[in-house]
């Protein structure tokens, strides 16, 4: 087990074989950032597809197996999957090699690497903001993280030279570091990713309700297009990261609820005023966003 320069190492591992995690692979091999890339994915049929397209460079077995003699390892399964995987291989791994991850809720996934004990010290949280609906390590790509943001969750004994190799990491992928504690992040992407999938739930079950009695399909646009789209998530992955972030997201939804009975109301009774004040506010919202570079959605 070695690094070489200050931030390439031997032996990547990556656990979960998905889009996230088969970028991951790719992404590295094309900066050589490891000398080999080792996966693992409880799907044989996804690990071999890994493999074949050349997101790593050998499979392990058993996770256990997998992160043996490993320099850093990145856990990329669902959020709930990950946080098991944490006590899974923490006994395994060497006195030099990092954990970190790629899932979109960090405060549990963070407090099960502060039961590691003494390989606390070489764990932290992390999510890239990135990726898109489609699953499987067929829709993986080596530019995935380019320009996007990378968050780093470290734990309170979280070593400064660990944050640091991992923040050289993630540049070397092309994304852009930055250092939150796991509650913020929580906070945060239960507004801006994880709200935005269940209104997009939401949005299609009334649509569907509604379609039994009429011909919707006929009259579908764009809006409905752009505000659907991550509904076509995996409902496994998105079942996860709700469950996961619950706390967080169950009053961001009776938040986003409560705006949507506003407008209701105010169309109720028709004051107009009050539509018009709702109506401008979400538009100059909108238009102060600033968002990542074009592509597909991000989780």
């Amino acid at each position: 087990m070695s690094w070489w320069g200050e931030d390439r190492c031997d032996r990547l591992v990556v656990i979960g074989l998905g889009q996230i995690g088969a970028s991951v692979g790719l992404a590295a091999r094309s900066v050589s950032a490891a000398a080999a890339v080792i996966g693992h994915d409880l799907n044989g049929e996804t690990a071999a597809e890994a493999l074949a397209l050349g997101a790593v460079t050998e499979l392990a077995a058993t996770p256990e197996e997998a992160v043996e003699r490993a320099d850093l390892v990145v856990l990329a399964a669902p959020v709930l999957e990950i946080v098991g995987l944490v006590a899974r291989v923490a006994s395994s791994l060497g006195p030099r090699c990092i954990l970190t991850d790629v899932g979109s809720v960090k405060a549990p996934v963070v407090d099960a690497m502060a039961r590691t004990g003494g390989c606390s010290a070489r764990c932290l949280g992390g999510h890239p903001m990135a990726g898109g609906e489609s699953p499987g390590p067929g829709a993986a790509r080596p530019d995935l993280f380019r320009g996007r943001t990378w968050v780093l969750c470290p734990g309170a004994a979280t070593r400064a030279d660990a944050v640091q190799t991992a923040r050289r990491f993630v540049s070397l992928l092309g994304s852009i570091p930055l250092i939150m504690d796991a509650a913020d992040h929580d906070r945060e992407v239960a507004f801006t990713s994880h709200l935005p999938y269940l209104a997009a739930v939401g949005t299609c079950l009334a649509l569907r309700e509604h379609r039994a009695a009429g011909e919707a399909w006929k009259l579908v646009g764009g809006g409905l297009r752009d505000c659907t789209r991550v509904a076509l998530s995996s409902p496994e992955m998105a079942g996860s990261f709700c469950l996961a972030n619950r706390q967080e997201l169950v009053p961001a939804a009776r938040n986003q609820a409560l705006w949507m009975e506003r407008l209701a109301a105010a169309l109720d009774s028709g004051d107009e005023q009050a539509l018009q004040g709702m109506l401008s506010g979400g538009r100059d919202f909108r238009a102060g966003v600033r968002f990542h570079a074009a592509g597909e959605g991000e989780r």
